[in-house]
């Protein structure tokens, strides 16, 4: 049966496979292809055993999507806000993916709603979590969740790779009983965005 769960430390080497698949996938035209090409997945694999194993912070929480036969097919890491508008109520995905091969079943579903539960079991009141600013497909996904934009944009630059450099945009979703603010964000007319770079 589909499902999410914590991630174990076993898990780590899929997780590392899914996230080279899918940025390979997400970010071939906009970042140069000697970044793609350095997206090492052993590497990747042991950062993610030591954020399993001893996470920088104890409300970080890694899950995992599987299906029906227990493969790992998405992941997504939760974890502090760095941004200082916001409070301590607030937590940030930082980062969340789904198999290219795995999409179209329901596994980005399921990890939003975990994602959500988990946040409101450590006592949190909203998420957020920053995408470009042109990744359309990923915006119309997180907010038919019930995400919203609101007025935060940042520049994110490389100084190793300078054409990787892309402008993200913030979305928000309120969780418990103030979750429909966030359908209220999607349809707000835009406003000017503040500059949290």
């Amino acid at each position: 049966m589909d499902s999410c769960r914590l991630a174990r430390v076993t898990d780590a080497d899929a997780i590392a496979r899914i996230q080279a698949a899918a940025w390979q996938e997400r970010f071939q035209l906009t970042w140069p292809p000697e970044l793609l090409a350095a997206l090492e997945e052993d590497s990747a694999s042991h950062e993610w055993v030591r954020a399993i194993l001893s996470p920088p912070d104890p409300r970080v929480r890694i899950l995992v999507a599987t299906n029906a036969v227990d493969e790992v097919v998405g992941f997504a890491a939760l974890g502090p806000t760095g941004d200082p508008d916001m409070g301590d109520q607030t937590l940030e995905v930082v980062m969340w993916e789904v198999h290219p091969d795995a999409r179209g079943a329901g596994h980005g579903s399921r990890l939003m709603s975990a994602l959500a539960d988990n946040a409101q079991a450590l006592g949190c009141d909203s998420l957020t979590m920053w995408i470009g600013a042109d990744e359309d497909a990923r915006r119309i996904f997180a907010t038919s969740c019930g995400w919203g934009p609101d007025r935060a944009h940042r520049n994110r630059e490389s100084e190793d790779f300078p054409a990787a450099h892309r402008t993200e945009i913030r979305l928000v979703t309120l969780l418990g009983d103030s979750s429909d603010r966030s359908e209220e964000m999607v349809g707000e007319s835009p406003a000017p965005a503040e500059d949290l770079s």
